[in-house]
């Protein structure tokens, strides 16, 4: 599998906007899958209550296409600096 992810930030504030995520299955399929949502800079997990967590909103995922994608939860994930 391949996998890009691009964070937006306001350029005004710095502040977290939206993003960008596509997947490839490479020897499966040649087909991009582009999805687009919201996403946030949290502290803290069970693991490392001091990481910096990068939160992408996966509650309601928005394709390229205009298909809306519903999900339950957040998914996390931890900065590696």
């Amino acid at each position: 599998m391949k996998f890009g992810l691009v964070l937006y930030r306001d350029p005004g504030s710095n502040a977290p906007t939206t993003y960008v995520m596509s997947r490839i299955r490479v020897g499966v399929s040649n087909d991009r899958q582009v999805n687009e949502g919201t996403w946030s800079i949290g502290q803290g997990m069970a693991l490392d209550p001091d990481a910096t967590v990068y939160r992408l909103d996966t509650a309601r995922i928005m394709d390229r296409a205009g298909s809306v994608n519903a999900c339950d939860s957040r998914m996390p994930i931890p900065s590696f600096s």
